[in-house]
């Protein structure tokens, strides 16, 4: 939740939400569109499953229209979800907001009250849109997200987490507990029964994951997967995406009668979770092209021309 801002120029920050996260979102969007073609074959439907939509072009729209949840629309038009991936576009069109706005205000003597306002504003209006329209490209995700990232900044720019307090941590774990069991806060619809309420629980969570991870980042047999899974997560997320769309193992699994234990297929269809997106990491990081476009900063598809000094007469 923490975002330590670099100001960037409106062009830089759309190249870079571009490329490190529509081009992994609409790839991905490839990959699905050939597995799904692959499970309308009598081979493939052995493994794979089509009903993740009717059709390829209810899939084709799925992916165009970005939404996580099968939106509400205010016309006779049925729009199947894309996935979880539908936190990727969300995430590109926040990024560029959020970098608009602060440029926008940097000059300004109440720019944090401005910025607050504004933020607030927005996700007001994604709360108040969505009972009507969710909006394509998961719009009213991405609005609704910007308060989170501006409480993310603040947190940044005070130095609160750098020396968090035990009190701030209890204070923050019983805030999270008492609202993770009295509601829920779904992003993809924006969806919560109290939304002030959800947005101290999340950023009370949030306070708490970052001390856990604080602590784990100190013990040398955890930080290093850690850092492995956290590098190379887009790759993980996107093919678990894919995965979980697709694959009819985990129901062979759930069906199956080599035990009557329902604890124990549960237990094995989440270690078979892990398998698809392992590989993925494993083999993507060393596959040319692919590795570009999933991990567009580590291995650029065009590298940075190098400026060099004109000649001095």
């Amino acid at each position: 939740m923490t975002i330590r801002h670099k100001k960037k120029r409106y062009v830089d920050e759309l190249r870079s939400t571009s490329r490190n996260l529509l081009l992994p979102y609409y790839f991905t969007g490839l990959i699905m569109v050939v597995v799904y073609l692959l499970a309308t074959t009598s081979d493939g439907s052995r493994v794979l499953s089509a009903g993740f939509v009717p059709t390829l072009n209810d899939l084709i729209s799925a992916l165009l229209y970005g939404a996580g949840v099968q939106p509400l629309l205010p016309f006779s038009v049925t729009i199947f979800a894309c996935g979880m991936i539908w936190f990727l576009i969300a995430m590109a069109i926040s990024l560029q907001i959020f970098n608009f706005t602060m440029r926008k205000t940097e000059n300004l003597k109440q720019r944090m009250v401005l910025r607050l306002l504004i933020f607030s504003s927005c996700a007001v209006i994604a709360k108040i849109v969505v009972n009507y329209w969710l909006l394509p490209l998961s719009l009213n995700a991405a609005l609704f997200a910007l308060i989170f990232m501006y409480i993310g900044y603040l947190m940044k720019q005070s130095n609160v987490l750098s020396d968090l307090k035990f009190w701030l941590i209890l204070a923050s774990l019983a805030m999270w507990i008492l609202v993770a069991n009295t509601q829920s806060l779904n992003m993809s619809s924006v969806k919560t029964d109290d939304t002030l309420l959800a947005i101290i629980g999340a950023s009370s969570g949030s306070i708490v994951i970052f001390k856990i991870s604080q602590i784990l980042e100190k013990t040398n047999l955890i930080k290093v997967p850690l850092r492995i899974i956290g590098q190379y997560s887009i790759i993980f997320f996107c093919f678990h995406n894919i995965d979980v769309a697709f694959s009819r193992i985990p129901s062979f699994i759930i069906n199956s009668t080599f035990t009557n234990s329902i604890v124990v297929k549960i237990i094995i269809v989440m270690i078979y979770r892990l398998v698809i997106p392992t590989l993925a990491v494993i083999l993507i990081p060393r596959t040319p092209i692919l590795k570009s476009i999933f991990l567009n900063r580590q291995f650029p598809l065009m590298k940075k021309r190098e400026r060099h000094a004109k000649p001095q007469n």
